[in-house]
């Protein structure tokens, strides 16, 4: 709305509200300060009623009381309808009219007590006028009609752009990727290629979208920026495609470029002619099943990698004894540090499902340590679990007991990509024993020749001629 529109609308509602038949000026000097104006309707007892109400003294007082005019409510709603005072001294900052007001209450509280509107620093601070209020409402809801057009005018650009991009994605099927050089993109490719056959068996069909990590209550990994990054690398080299049934909400634009929130992403396993798991297992074998420079060094990544997950799976598990079983709160995050030292410490020599033995054993200790010491309360019992942990280690280690083996809770989940890891480690360790003693009988399983590779030919004992069978990586 333009200057001369609301100018016009000020004067229309001027012209409108208050028909100017008849006016007072009050104090009735050369320099008044108030102008009361006569509204049509009024009858003549009305009109005395209202010019002594507005009357203002050269003193700066009302020049007498409400209650002596009558009964206050009816004299200030004649007032209200049959009359408006223009505040000779307030002029609205945005067009310069005098502000107007239909009682004294409303012109003291613009114009102050002495109506000379000193309250007000400059004509910058004043009030708006009716008038420029209506003009100012209109002109902000047509602002507002505007932006919320552009907004739903962006939202279904958006909305556009993600159904084309879901579409394509929904079509993609690639027989030749980008491989895959890191042993934990494999594992988490391994992973969700588990989960998704187990739901498309549970839902009798297919097409069942992998859960995106906010619906994965430790992730894949356990690791949520590893996560990420697993990720962000799996779908660039195309080895995932969005799913259709990814929320519009895992979408936004910057800049006018379609980006998305990979936490809030499900996907799908875009593989053409080449099955899942011929293409998981080529990848692995690739990555892990050659002993030279490279493959080596993906090892002992993988290696670190399972043992990170373990390590946070006994953490979590202990975390779970003290919050869940005790009360307790967890494992303090000054410590964390050394906790996860002290279990990866102790998984070199015991298998996570020992560990968790001893967490329990530390976990019970604390608790019962805490019911014979008054004084200890459970932050100190949840801190201790960590010292006696380390102390259960260094004993089992010294008495070179057997330590019992604990599965843990149902409600407690491992980390998705940790039971196909472990699979896949025992693949490894299969292979890494044949490399190192590749005709032993147990590596080869041939029923001709001895423990030694050796076979007895007409009398004289000689090498072997069977093929070596080198155990394969395999999911």
């Amino acid at each position: 709305m333009g200057k001369r529109q609301r100018r016009r609308l000020r004067e229309r509602q001027r012209t409108q509200n208050v028909p100017q038949s008849q006016h007072w000026d009050y104090p009735t000097t050369h320099d008044p300060l108030l102008r009361v104006f006569l509204k049509s309707g009024a009858d003549p007892a009305q009109a005395g009623i209202i010019g002594e109400y507005w009357k203002f003294t050269t003193d700066g007082t009302w020049a007498c009381r409400v209650a002596d005019l009558g009964q206050p409510r009816s004299v200030t709603e004649t007032v209200a309808a049959f009359s408006e005072a223009a505040l000779l001294k307030v002029p609205c900052r945005q067009c310069g009219e005098p502000l107007a007001a239909t009682s004294r209450a409303q012109a003291t509280q613009l114009a102050g007590h002495d109506l000379q509107g000193s309250k007000w620093h400059s004509i910058s601070h004043t009030p708006l006028c009716a008038a420029c209020q209506a003009a100012a409402a209109a002109e902000e809801r047509e602002r507002q009609q505007r932006q919320a057009e552009q907004e739903r005018r962006r939202r279904e650009n958006l909305r556009r752009k993600i159904d084309d991009l879901l579409a394509r994605e929904n079509e993609l099927t690639l027989d030749t990727r980008d491989p895959l050089h890191s042993p934990v993109d494999i594992i988490v490719l391994a992973a969700m290629h588990r989960m998704a056959t187990a739901l498309n068996r549970h839902e009798g069909g297919h097409g069942v979208p992998v859960p995106s990590l906010e619906d994965l209550t430790h992730g894949w990994t356990g690791s949520a920026d590893r996560d990420l990054e697993t990720i962000k690398s799996l779908y660039t080299r195309r080895w995932l495609a969005i799913h259709h049934n990814t929320p519009h909400d895992a979408f936004f634009e910057r800049d006018g470029e379609l980006m998305l929130t990979v936490d809030q992403v499900r996907w799908r396993l875009p593989f053409g002619k080449v099955s899942a798991v011929d293409a998981i297992n080529a990848e692995l074998q690739s990555c892990l099943g050659i002993a030279d420079e490279i493959g080596i060094a993906a090892r002992k990544e993988f290696t670190e990698f399972v043992q990170d997950m373990e390590v946070w799976a006994v953490r979590d598990y202990l975390d779970d004894l003290l919050t869940r079983v005790y009360g307790y709160p967890a494992t303090p995050r000054e410590r964390a540090a050394e906790l996860v030292d002290i279990i990866r410490a102790g998984l070199t020599e015991y298998t996570r499902k020992q560990m968790n033995a001893l967490a329990w054993r530390a976990a019970d200790s604390a608790a019962s340590w805490k019911e014979r010491t008054p004084r200890v309360g459970p932050p100190e019992a949840a801190s201790a679990a960590v010292t006696i942990l380390r102390r259960k280690l260094e004993d089992a280690r010294e008495r070179r007991r057997p330590v019992p083996e604990y599965d843990p809770p149902k409600s407690l989940t491992d980390p998705s990509a940790l039971h196909p890891a472990d699979l896949i480690r025992q693949r490894l360790q299969e292979l890494q024993a044949w490399e190192a003693s590749p005709r032993e009988k147990q590596a080869i399983e041939c029923p001709e020749c001895d423990e030694y590779g050796w076979i007895e030919e007409g009398g004289k004992p000689r090498t072997c001629d069977h093929p070596l069978v080198k155990p394969t990586i395999m999911i």
